[in-house]
């Protein structure tokens, strides 16, 4: 029988007149196409379905009300209380469940017409299929989801005017629109271009509508981009900042650069160039104002770096903005972003990026920049030398500046105070190997003879014997104990010592310190005999 069509089985409603539990004489079918509720007992026993476990037995809950119910069935069976209603799970029914409504719209009732008692029904199967489907639905139409044959009808019955802006945000939406666009239609085109000037700015920032954006600007008239700056001016630099405006600006600059209306886009964006210049999206902008536009157009460009130079060669995204404004700029231009630079050296220097925009200005071989550049870091070099972003600059510097100014920074280097500590250093020790390179004869050997002393207090931890033994094999002088034996070395230094007063008093100091001066006796004597006056002296 069918709960709440028939009648149920004469042992139920006895049972539950008499306050049994529930113990049915036989399993109860559930109507055709209706999951049972609950479950159903191995003996027969029909289980009721609780509040939590009424949806087709899902989840651990409906065990849970199985268990509890044979367990309730067999105690009641062994030990009935007269008197007391309970359901198939124990519990006590002292308030009736909400009854549901039965196929005619009518209260069902429970087993054997008891009105106290009322079985939940889950909804069908299919309705919670088509549930989630139509969530999924509402969801993808939400996001502008369009199907190629809905589109197809909506263009062939001319009813897309009013939703060119939803189509235009849809990818596939995006893509019908251009082709109509190709097919040149002049009543599709202007009903397009109409109301995408009325969403210009939304549209210009969606990752779809941007595309339909710039076909319209390269099919555009004079007139018509007149309009088109008139919506979008005074958003122009929070559409330049958003990753998909910045390419429907970037097509704007393209087709307005040959118009009388580029003075009002270059107005747009003048007050906003260092902002732009160190975001991800606008300083794209940026670069192309400098591709696109004429040189007399990027002053205003030059001008706002120039004021902001150490705030923007600073910036990952700046620093690459200078070096492009460097290359767009000549004459008077030029020298006012270079000598930005210039004066700002030696901040720049020690910044990781802004280091590169020093070496791109020394890399211009402008011998005035460069002057003025190692004007700025002399008397640092020691400092500079050990940091791991300046020392890249300081034997940029060696490299390229003119012979005079390279040897006043040598003599800095060679200096008895600084130059220890540079050999040790992971970073000075190269800008010592790059002025070695770079210093020609006889400057070249006053100084090895610097560095010579050096080498054996070099050569306690394993990275200065590195540097002592790739110093010695390019420059074999060095070696204390190479060609006529310990004698030639000895006498190598002392002879290049002598030629410089300043050295000598201080290898004599270091002599005196070490009493090594029993040798430089010894190779007075055994020396060769041309100069045994100066070894004597």
């Amino acid at each position: 029988p069918v709960f709440g069509e028939a009648a149920a089985p004469a042992g139920v409603a006895s049972a539950w007149q008499a306050g049994v539990s529930g113990v049915t004489s036989g399993p109860v079918a559930p109507r055709a196409g209706e999951q049972q509720p609950g479950g159903q007992a191995p003996g027969g026993e029909a289980i009721s379905a609780t509040k939590g476990t009424g949806r087709g037995g899902r989840g651990d809950a409906g065990q849970r009300s199985a268990c509890g119910a044979r367990d309730s069935t067999a105690l009641a069976q062994a030990n009935p209380v007269p008197g007391r209603r309970s359901g198939a799970s124990g519990a006590t029914l002292s308030t009736p469940a909400p009854q549901a409504a039965g196929p005619g719209g009518a209260p069902r009732s429970g087993l054997g017409g008891c009105d106290g008692w009322v079985e939940p029904q889950p909804p069908p199967p299919q309705q919670q299929v088509a549930t989630q489907g139509a969530g999924s639905g509402d969801r993808k139409q939400q996001r502008g989801g369009y199907k190629i044959s809905h589109l197809e009808e909506i263009f062939a019955s001319n009813a897309f005017a009013s939703s060119v802006q939803s189509i235009a945000k849809d990818q596939a939406g995006c893509r019908m629109l251009q082709q109509k666009l190709d097919e040149g239609n002049a009543d599709v085109v202007a009903t397009i271009f109409g109301e995408v000037l009325n969403h210009g700015v939304e549209l210009m920032m969606d990752p779809f509508g941007n595309y339909l954006c710039q076909k319209l600007m390269e099919m555009c008239s004079v007139q018509q981009l007149q309009l088109i700056l008139d919506k979008v001016c005074g958003s122009l630099v929070k559409i330049s900042l958003n990753m998909h405006g910045a390419r429907a600006v970037q097509k704007l600059i393209d087709v307005v650069r040959n118009t009388p209306h580029m003075p009002r886009l270059v107005a747009a964006l003048e007050g906003s160039v260092v902002s732009l210049t160190k975001d991800p999206n606008g300083n794209h902008v940026i670069q192309r104002c400098l591709e696109a536009f004429p040189a007399e157009a990027h002053a205003f460009i030059f001008r706002a770096v120039a004021c902001d130079v150490v705030d923007v060669a600073s910036h990952r995204h700046g620093c690459r903005i200078v070096q492009r404004c460097i290359d767009a700029s000549a004459g008077e231009g030029r020298a006012v972003l270079v000598g930005a630079i210039c004066r700002n050296s030696l901040t720049l220097v020690q910044d990781p990026f802004g280091n590169y925009v020093v070496q791109y200005v020394l890399g211009l071989n402008d011998n005035k920049a460069n002057s003025e550049i190692v004007r700025c870091i002399r008397g640092r070099l020691g400092v500079l030398s050990r940091q791991k972003f300046s020392s890249n600059v300081v034997e940029k510097c060696l490299e390229l500046c003119i012979p005079e100014e390279r040897i006043v920074m040598i003599r800095e280097l060679a200096d008895p105070r600084i130059l220890g500590e540079l050999l040790r250093d992971v970073y000075g020790n190269y800008v010592v190997q790059c002025a070695l390179a770079v210093t020609p004869e006889p400057d070249l050997t006053q100084f090895l003879s610097c560095v010579r002393p050096l080498l054996p207090s070099l050569r306690a931890n394993g990275q200065g014997r590195r540097i002592a033994q790739k110093l010695e094999k390019k420059y074999p002088q060095l070696r204390s104990g190479g060609g006529g034996g310990g004698r030639l070395g000895l006498q190598d230094l002392c002879l290049d010592v002598h030629a410089r007063d300043s050295a000598a008093k201080g290898l004599a100091g270091w002599l005196a310190s070490t009493g090594a001066a029993r040798w430089v006796l010894r190779a007075a004597m055994l020396g060769p005999h041309d100069a045994r006056g100066r070894w004597r002296q």
